[in-house]
């Protein structure tokens, strides 16, 4: 007869995914099908992907330095909504939005400084 075999507790190894170089990364930002922007705290936008850009109807040009809220064209309970979780500076996910004819969901993804 065997002896029982006691399961262990220890937590699974946490995957690590390989590093990805620059070049890589972004393409995967510009070309994929989620609309990105990179934001300061204030809601200014310092990056933006292609599919926000067609969302807005915007060209390129014009979105840097942009307010993300002006850009998106919220109502002004969305824009509220949108500037307090800048303010509260911590990932969470919005309740959904209008933008154009369509409703949106954003998350937020708060990134360290630097």
């Amino acid at each position: 007869m065997s002896d029982p075999v006691e399961a262990s507790s220890a937590p699974a190894p946490a995957f690590e995914a390989p590093p990805l170089d620059l070049a890589s990364a972004l393409a995967l930002l510009q070309h994929g099908h989620a609309a990105v922007a990179l934001c300061d705290a204030q809601g200014r936008i310092h990056w933006c992907n292609r599919v926000l850009l067609e969302l807005c109807g915007s060209p390129a040009a014009d979105s840097h330095g942009q307010d993300l809220a002006r850009l998106l064209a919220l109502s002004e309970a969305d824009t509220g909504r949108l500037q307090q979780a800048l303010r509260a500076g911590r990932p969470m996910q919005l309740p959904e939005m209008q933008i154009g004819e369509g409703w949106w969901r954003a998350h937020l993804s708060v990134m360290p400084d630097g």
